[in-house]
């Protein structure tokens, strides 16, 4: 039997399999959305951005014992480019977490030419 549990108030899903294997399941990140939010006169630093991130999945990742992260589509916010935002965040994000999480990624329409190979 597969468990599906949302994970109040985020926009996460914790999936727990037969085998008790759980696993983290993050939609729509959009690292680099913040370029297009700048051009309009608010400021957000994607750094920081990226941080939080990584620090509510880090905290859930603590809490539920989750050792598995899947992010379901579009990583990236650019969709026939690669800004400078995307570029500098991207590795720094999925390094941080290869740390604790096997991570898999479902490509998005926004996700052209994404590869990940790190190995924990």
């Amino acid at each position: 039997m597969t468990n599906v549990i949302p994970l109040y108030p985020y926009p996460l899903l914790m999936i727990e399999n037969s085998n008790k294997e759980k696993y983290l399941v993050i939609p729509d990140i959009h690292v680099g959305f913040e370029e297009k939010i700048i051009k309009k006169g608010i400021f957000i630093d994607s750094k920081e951005n990226v941080d939080e991130i990584i620090n509510i999945l880090l905290d859930i990742e603590y809490r539920e014992k989750i050792n598995n992260l899947i992010i379901l589509g579009d990583l990236k916010s650019s969709i026939n480019i690669i800004t400078r935002s995307e570029w500098n965040n991207i590795p720094y994000f999925l390094n941080e977490l290869s740390k604790l999480f096997n991570i898999f990624i479902i490509p998005g329409n926004h996700d052209g030419n994404i590869t990940f190979n790190i190995k924990r």
